[in-house]
């Protein structure tokens, strides 16, 4: 019986033994060896306080390359990257939302403003869409971003999403699954659904209280759901999913299942798919404790929704909802978050093996 892998470094070692054909048709995996580097005297005292590493692993740095065959997107592993300082003096992400509400107060917080008391403030045509203990609402956004354009919040006891319970984070997304039933009701042309969540002080947002933005369009899906369609096998998500948990990267959450990326697109990269928005919710909650316990202060997650209404869109029959989420990096390293070479390059520099964000979801 094949023994799974327990680092990229052991995993790009072994890639050729047969065990891993499947894999290999998905991904391609290699080291490489920088051009070595030489310090004198003085740069490498300076560069010490930085890495804190052994100065001749520091010269001499081996580089993993992972590239996914199907997609084309690429990531560079180098733990080094990890090591640069830079880091301010709170990491406390849930303190630092804190913070900021007791300084500059919270519109959707306050009673008089736009707290989900004030439901008929601004709703779309087809009308309001409360949680059953009105504790939660969806209305639309006023900087449309498609077709359907809609925010879940919560009231005061739900401002701070680094302090949600595992019931008001799933309140969230069932009020978002509510508020695309009923604009599908309104206009049945809306087929495909996108949900996505931006955490911490730093990651898009710019509304500090937990919200989820809700998107919906008739003409075609989103970004990457038609990028998987068109460049990949109509079973990518099961097959995928196989693949990750050949090599020890995917685990169970209930229902559904959670994987830590083997190419990431930037930190902690993990991809959860579930049979509905309510249960995946549930699920991807545990991932984020557990990644949040263990570090995680910014980050961007998506539910890819599968089309909904007749006709059904043929490449995605075999889509489940697929969440992806991606830690944006150290809120305290302004080097850590997403950069050009991410957004241009179409190369990821990343510094956390996917094994250990494994240990991470095997453990929520």
């Amino acid at each position: 019986m094949c023994t799974s892998p327990r680092s990229l470094q052991e995993f790009a070692a072994r890639i050729d033994e047969p065990e891993f054909a499947e894999v290999r048709a998905f991904y391609r995996v290699r080291n490489a060896q920088a051009i070595p580097m030489i310090f004198d005297e003085v740069g490498w005292a300076e560069a010490s306080r930085v890495l804190d590493a052994d100065k001749a692993a520091v010269e001499r740095q081996t580089l993993l390359f992972v590239q996914s065959r199907h997609l084309g997107h690429e990531a560079v592993l180098n733990p080094f990257r990890g090591r640069r300082s830079g880091r301010g003096a709170s990491s406390d992400a849930a303190e630092i939302v804190d913070r900021e509400l007791a300084e500059n107060g919270c519109a959707w917080c306050d009673p008089s403003r736009w707290h989900v008391a004030q439901g008929s403030r601004l709703v779309e045509q087809f009308g309001e869409i409360r949680s059953r203990d009105g504790r939660f609402r969806a209305c639309p956004n006023w900087a449309r971003l498609s077709t359907l354009s809609g925010i879940a919040y919560g009231d005061e006891r739900a401002h701070n999403l680094f302090r949600l319970q595992r019931e008001d984070f799933r309140a969230l997304f069932e009020t978002a699954s509510q508020y695309i039933l009923r604009s599908q009701r309104y206009r049945p042309s809306l087929r495909y659904f996108i949900c996505f969540l931006n955490g911490g002080p730093r990651s898009a947002g710019s509304v500090p209280h937990a919200h989820v933005q809700i998107l919906g369009r008739e003409d075609s899906h989103f970004g990457i759901a038609e990028q998987v369609a068109r460049c990949c096998p109509r079973d990518y998500w099961k097959r995928i999913a196989d693949v990750h948990e050949s090599i020890g990267l995917a685990h169970p959450i209930g229902d559904s299942k959670a994987w830590a990326n083997l190419c990431p697109v930037k930190e902690r990269d993990v991809t959860l798919v579930s049979s509905d928005l309510v249960s995946g919710a549930a699920a991807i909650f545990e991932v984020l404790r557990a990644l949040i316990q263990s570090g995680t202060t910014s980050f961007s997650l998506a539910a890819i929704i599968k089309p909904q209404n007749e006709p059904t869109d043929s490449r995605f029959d075999q889509w489940p909802v697929v969440w992806r989420f991606v830690d944006r990096g150290d809120i305290r390293a302004a080097h850590a978050d997403i950069g050009s070479l991410e957004l241009l390059g179409g190369t990821s520099g990343v510094a956390t093996d996917p094994w250990s964000v494994a240990r991470f979801i095997q453990n929520s």
